[in-house]
């Protein structure tokens, strides 16, 4: 193979432009497999090369074939063998410096696209560089430069080949192809035959299966019948024979008149048609389906004003279209499908839209879209305008098209709106004032017109209120009140004053004034120019007094710490004092706590503001309230675990609240309440009790829980002879084997019995009394369930 001389025959590109020039034009037709060069006899003369690869360059994958490269500068040749023998053919360059490759497919079972991508399609190959041989190359067994040449290749009646000759070394001259070696029957006898026949919009697409000159192609080798006719074949193209190329595959055939319904048609060959090797085509008749044609339609639109107009037109038509036209009949277009235009000026067009469909066909519609005239809106106005004056407005609106207005609204940039023809309007501020008129005609349809108004100032009115005053205290206002844009014909020339209590004040530019009363006063200014212009400003004067505090409704409890709270302004502090006048106030602020109060009291509070405003002084009595109270009541202190304890309050007082803990985590708030323990041990019970008052007492009292089966052993005894708790008695129990041991405090056993019930009276075993004091006890014996038990605590003995 050439890797080597690839670069070279780059470079030649490069030097030699002139013989490029001269080869044929690209893209001939038979530069592309499916339209390749019938042989029709044993030898080709072909004068210039060929230049480039045609439209597809990429016919043959340089993976799979000895041209490495693909294509260069080539043609194809294709034949179809009638008898069997050997095919042998020989590329003789006129220039024997030239370089030229082939390679043969046998497309028998397959079609030009499957040579790309099928390895066995190619039967044989050769691009070998032209070494000495007078380039000289071809399948005819030269022995003298077999390098350059192939064996003859053995073919079949039947068989189809293609054949690509390529110019790799790019010269302007030609070769001689030359085939008489051959001992097969190669050429082209066999008619040319319809390969099929496919619609367009404006007629029918006929393909053959070899090439067809052009020359044998007319109008009237064909007939056309169905639906609507008669017709007729008006003229036949083809891409390449419009070109000037002699000969193509495929024809175009367009109807007089066009089809106008879809449906079936017959089509029929009837006159000469000729291959290009001189062979007339077999005559047939074929049915076809002819699509629907295209028509064009689009939604009608309502006329719409002049002002602001906006049309969308909507395509109504088959969907699959090409192209669109619309002419919107003033001078502009455009191509989408459903466009959206603005007119701009009233009256009738003319809209024209023309569509294309995937076949090329075309089609038109129009209708006339109506723009409606708006009236003409206009008005004028005097111009000087002065501020807060009545201003009337001269209507001027006109007739547009004949339509007179029918309404009208005018807007005066401020958010004020009228709807009189003329209206007397009074602008409340100075300065540019934009003026809207909106009007509508016997068509619904809307014109404006806008004017900006300069207005002239009025005076402009400013006080300030004096900041904290208190009541009787003199008001002195600052006024600040000027002309805008002031010059010198401008100026205030007078002041009114209106204190908001019955009292006024004219002609002085900073009065003062004396409010008897609290409150809030509106303080008006009226001031004038020498114009005559007149504003006015209202503000608000506060006058300030405290109001009297106010003791809060709080508990006040006997005995106990509170917190008196009273309740004022939140600018002001309470003072407390123990006269009802004079003397420094003893405390400041709106609390006073009292720890231990067992005597009622008197105090005098006023407020202070924070501008120093004093309040009335009032006076405040305290009277404490005893607090409830009363016991808790159980009935049993001491209990067994299974039997619930009644709790009771006793009291003599009336409380409202109840608040309950009976010290396992059981909280309640009933006046009486019956509560089970979960388990043995000793609890603490608390009751908090309110009464109406909001005084609250707080009690508590201890229980203790004995297991169940257990002894229920009390504490203490008192055998002094007075027969109460005279002996230490354990109630009846589940023990068995039951043991009791008395022991004094430093481990003595003073006492012990195995008696259940026992009733020990303070005596020794030896019958002697035993001082008063703490004694531990020590029980031992088996429950119900044979289980051991061990119980030991004290008990006290008081003579």
């Amino acid at each position: 193979m050439r890797f080597w001389i690839i670069s070279w025959a780059i470079g030649l590109f490069c030097w030699i432009p002139l013989s490029v020039k001269a080869q044929l034009p690209p893209n001939q037709p038979e530069q592309d497999c499916s339209r390749a060069i019938s042989l029709c006899q044993s030898t080709y003369i072909q004068t210039n090369s060929y230049r480039g690869a045609g439209k597809d360059p990429d016919e043959i994958n340089g993976d799979y074939s000895c041209m490495l490269i693909g294509e260069r500068n080539s043609v194809w040749y294709t034949f179809t063998v009638r008898t069997s023998g050997m095919l042998c053919f020989s590329i003789i360059p006129f220039d024997t410096l030239d370089d030229y490759d082939w390679a043969l497919f046998d497309l028998t079972n397959a079609d030009c696209g499957d040579i790309r991508n099928d390895p066995n399609i190619q039967i044989r190959c050769n691009w070998e560089y032209n070494q000495g041989c007078q380039g000289i190359t071809g399948a005819n067994g030269n022995t003298i430069c077999p390098g350059q040449s192939e064996d003859c290749i053995q073919v079949q009646a039947g068989e189809t080949y293609v054949l690509n000759v390529s110019n790799f070394s790019a010269s302007n001259a030609g070769y001689t192809l030359d085939f008489s070696a051959s001992s097969a029957n190669l050429y082209d006898n066999v008619p040319p035959e319809v390969k099929s026949m496919t619609s367009f919009c404006q007629g029918v697409t006929v393909e053959f299966n070899e090439n067809i000159q052009c020359s044998t192609v007319d109008s009237l080798d064909f007939t056309f019948s169905g639906p609507g006719g008669p017709y007729t074949i008006s003229r036949v193209t083809s891409e390449w024979c419009d070109q000037g190329y002699g000969f193509d595959r495929e024809f175009n055939l367009f109807l007089d008149p066009p089809i106008t319904q879809p449906g079936n048609y017959t089509i029929t060959l009837t006159g000469y048609v000729g291959d290009v090797c001189g062979n007339a085509a077999v005559s047939v008749s074929q049915q076809i389906y002819m699509p629907q044609p295209p028509n064009a339609a689009m939604l009608a639109v309502d006329p719409q004003c002049e002002e602001a107009n906006l049309f969308s037109f909507v395509y109504t038509g088959a969907s699959k279209i090409a192209g669109y036209d619309w002419n919107f009949g003033d001078g502009l277009r455009s191509s989408r499908a459903n466009p959206i235009h603005s007119f701009a000026q009233f009256g009738e067009y003319d809209l024209r839209l023309a569509i294309i469909d995937e076949n090329g066909c075309r089609d038109t519609v129009h209708q006339n879209v109506s723009v409606l005239p708006g009236p003409g809106a206009y008005f004028d106005i005097s111009p000087i305008v002065c501020e807060l004056d009545s201003v009337s407005f001269t209507n001027l609106t006109t007739n547009r098209g004949g339509y007179p207005p029918t309404s009208f609204e005018w807007e005066f940039g401020d958010g004020s709106r009228l709807t009189d023809f003329e209206p007397i309007f009074s602008f409340q501020s100075p300065g540019d004032h934009l003026v809207l008129l909106e009007t509508y005609n016997a068509l619904g349809c809307r014109d404006t017109f806008s004017r900006v108004i300069p207005v002239l100032p009025a005076p402009d009115v400013l006080f300030i209120p004096e900041e904290d005053v208190c009541m009787g205290d003199e008001v002195t206002l600052l006024n600040s009140s000027t002309m805008p844009l002031q010059v010198q014909e401008d100026v205030i020339e007078s002041w009114f004053w209106l204190w908001g209590d019955g009292d006024t004040t004219f002609m002085d530019l900073a009065p003062t004034h004396t409010y008897d009363t609290a409150g809030i006063w509106p303080v008006t200014l009226v001031v004038q120019s020498n114009q005559g212009c007149v504003d006015s400003l209202t503000l608000d004067q506060p006058i300030y007094r405290p109001n009297v505090p106010a003791l809060a409704d709080i508990p006040i409890c006997l005995g106990q710490p509170v917190t008196l709270l009273v309740e004022t302004d939140s600018q002001t502090i309470p003072h407390w004092y123990h006269l009802p006048d004079g003397m420094e106030s003893f405390r400041q602020g709106p609390t006073h706590r009292i720890e231990f109060l067992v005597y009622p009291d008197t105090f005098y509070l006023e407020a202070i503001s924070e501008i120093g405003c004093i309040s009335e002084r009032v006076m405040l009595d305290i009277a404490p309230t005893p607090i409830p109270q009363g016991d808790i009541l159980a009935l049993d202190t001491l209990t067994p675990l299974t039997q619930p304890i009644e709790f009771i309050f006793e009291t003599d007082g009336v409380p409202v609240q109840w608040a309950w803990n009976l010290g396992d985590g059981t909280r309640d708030t009933v006046a009486t309440l019956s509560h089970l323990y979960p388990a043995p041990g000793r609890y603490r019970v608390r009751l908090e009790v309110v009464d109406t008052t909001g005084c609250a007492n707080q009690f508590e009292q201890w229980i203790q829980v004995q297991p169940t089966g257990l002894p229920l052993v009390p504490n203490a005894f008192s055998p002094n002879g007075d027969e109460y708790n005279p002996i230490f008695f354990i109630p009846p129990h589940e023990l068995s084997q039951f043991t009791c041991s008395i022991f004094s405090r430093n481990g003595q056993l003073i006492y012990q019995t195995d008696d259940p019930a026992i009733n020990w009276r303070g005596v020794s075993s030896s019958g002697k009394s035993v001082p008063e004091g703490t004694y531990v006890y020590a029980l031992q014996g088996i429950d119900p369930l044979g289980n051991p038990v061990q119980m030991s605590g004290t008990i006290t003995l008081f003579r």
